[in-house]
């Protein structure tokens, strides 16, 4: 009995070390196989596809080729070449001839009138010329226009008299030239007053007139204040003339009598009027159309 228990034992034992074995034996067996996928694959990342073409990269031969059955641990890396840059072409000239822009034209800025002197350096100038002992200059008008430059025009006065002399004297604005006016054109200033121009006899008619200077002044009174822009009669004022004929207009010589008014003891004056020696034409200066004003007498 116990010798068949002993025999059954053994038995067991050896069917137990017989399935350990069969174990072991099939570690093995994958153990091997999984090897020998991994040689198969890593040869074939060893083996390269497409050979790299010599004119783009270069491989580096640093590693030497790899022979059948030993493992590739590096992958050749491709250095690209450097292409050398082609030297610049110098620009073929063309035989076309340049546009040229022309330049615009500067407008040209409006001219400003220029006035270099006032009234009061006008009139000083002006009595500079004159014996102030014998004559006193007034303003008669302080912005009259010949050929676009700015003139001072005075009248001109023996003092303690009546008298007047019959040229104006105007006064260049921008540079101080004293020039005689006769109520159309400047004419030359040498002294004052002239040789044959000095003051004389109202009462004393003038060859080749027709009306003394006195009688002039009585048709002046005559007229309506309103037609020569006056605010009284032209009797209500201080009278200054002279019966030299030295202003001419349309082709008629004129008497000049100037009209004052005397306020708060200073002398004005009202206005400058040429009436013509036949008696039939009165004139009179208009600052606003600067221009003389024809006035029909009678």
């Amino acid at each position: 009995m116990a010798t068949r228990k002993k025999k059954g034992k053994k038995k067991g034992n050896q069917q137990e070390g017989l399935k350990f074995a069969i174990v072991v034996l099939s570690a093995l067996i994958l153990l091997l196989v999984i090897y020998l996928i991994q040689r198969a694959q890593k040869e074939n990342r060893a083996t390269p596809t497409d050979a790299p073409t010599p004119t783009t990269m270069v491989l580096n031969t640093g590693t030497p080729a790899p022979t059948s059955g030993t493992a590739v641990k590096d992958t050749p890396t491709a250095i690209p070449t450097e292409t050398p840059t082609p030297a610049p072409t110098a620009a073929t000239p063309t035989t076309e001839a340049p546009t040229l822009t022309p330049e615009p034209t500067p407008t040209p800025e409006p001219t400003k009138e220029l006035t270099l002197i006032n009234e009061n350096e006008a009139l000083a100038l002006l009595e500079k010329k004159i014996s102030k002992d014998q004559y006193s200059a007034s303003l008669q008008n302080d912005n009259l226009k010949i050929d676009g430059t700015k003139y001072y025009l005075f009248s001109i006065q023996e003092k303690g008299s009546t008298k007047v002399y019959p040229l104006f004297v105007a006064v260049n604005g921008v540079n101080g030239e004293l020039s005689y006016y006769d109520g159309e054109r400047l004419l030359e200033f040498l002294k004052f007053p002239q040789d044959s121009a000095s003051a004389g006899d109202p009462e004393k008619p003038p060859v080749n007139a027709s009306i003394t200077a006195k009688q002039a002044y009585d048709l002046l009174c005559t007229m309506n204040k309103d037609d020569l822009l006056l605010a009284k009669n032209p009797s209500e004022y201080e009278a200054e003339y002279s019966d030299e004929i030295s202003f001419e207009r349309n082709g008629k010589d004129c008497y000049t009598i100037t009209l004052f008014e005397t306020s708060n003891g200073k002398k004005r004056n009202r206005g400058e009027f040429f009436i013509s020696v036949d008696g039939l034409d009165c004139y009179y200066y208009d600052a606003d159309l600067e221009d003389f004003v024809l006035v029909p007498i009678g």
